[in-house]
């Protein structure tokens, strides 16, 4: 497969991809991410000069909105393509629109949508995973086995946290801020409750957004709340 990603040059999330890919060497335009994975990064004016070649298959991705070019149309050289071999991705805000060729047209639906939540620490994860999906239903799905695996660390993390929340309930000797770290210890199990309950859902529907705010809630507690005051903590 051969991804062809065009807009936002020189800015933010395809910069960094293009730093990613790009080989040592000078002057290969085929930017080889892993074996059959390889990323071209064409000038939005020469969208027309690119070929399906030797690949199985070609995905266009789309950053933003393309000057002179409509998602619709399909490049000149990809036309006489077959329509099963080339797809494109439009990755716009928050949103990521998938497309398939209808001979010299790509079309969609309402149902080719996938939001793409602002949440920093995953948005760029999961443009990278609404890039490599085939389509909506395979990135749903991909995320539904996330959802789930986070069930299963979230149900580990909470036999952990009340472990330590009874030991600082029982104030032990020599060590500070017990009583606050015992609330604080509270916090924490109720966002990874709230975080358990938002997998399960992400996990029977698919409907994922709601994920991130807790586990956004939950990173700050363990990462910067917690170290500063407790002594013991959950690694």
């Amino acid at each position: 497969i051969k991804y062809v990603v065009v807009g936002d040059e020189g800015r933010g999330f395809r910069q960094e991809l293009e730093d990613d890919v790009t080989p040592r060497g000078e002057g290969d335009d085929q930017l080889r991410v892993a074996e059959g994975f390889t990323f071209q990064f064409p000038e939005e004016n020469d969208l027309n000069q690119v070929q399906l070649g030797q690949f199985q298959h070609v995905r266009l991705v789309y950053l933003g909105n393309i000057d002179d070019v409509h998602p619709s149309e399909v490049p000149d050289n990809l036309i006489d393509a077959p329509d099963d071999k080339v797809s494109l991705l439009q990755v716009l805000g928050n949103t990521a629109t998938y497309y398939w060729k209808e001979g010299n047209q790509f079309v969609t639906d309402d149902e080719s949508q996938v939001t793409i939540p602002d949440f920093a620490q995953s948005k760029e994860s999961l443009k990278l995973a609404a890039i490599f999906a085939q389509d909506k239903e395979t990135f749903d799905c991909n995320m539904q086995k996330v959802a789930r695996r986070m069930q299963y660390v979230t149900e580990l993390y909470l036999k952990k946290i009340n472990d330590l929340k009874d030991f600082y309930e029982s104030e032990p000797a020599g060590i500070d801020n017990a009583r606050a770290c015992a609330l604080l210890s509270g916090d924490v199990e109720r966002s990874v409750n709230v975080l358990r309950s938002k997998a399960q859902a992400c996990a029977a529907t698919a409907n994922c957004d709601a994920i991130f705010l807790p586990a956004g809630r939950l990173q700050t507690l363990n990462n910067v709340d917690f170290p500063q005051l407790c002594e013991v903590q959950l690694y």
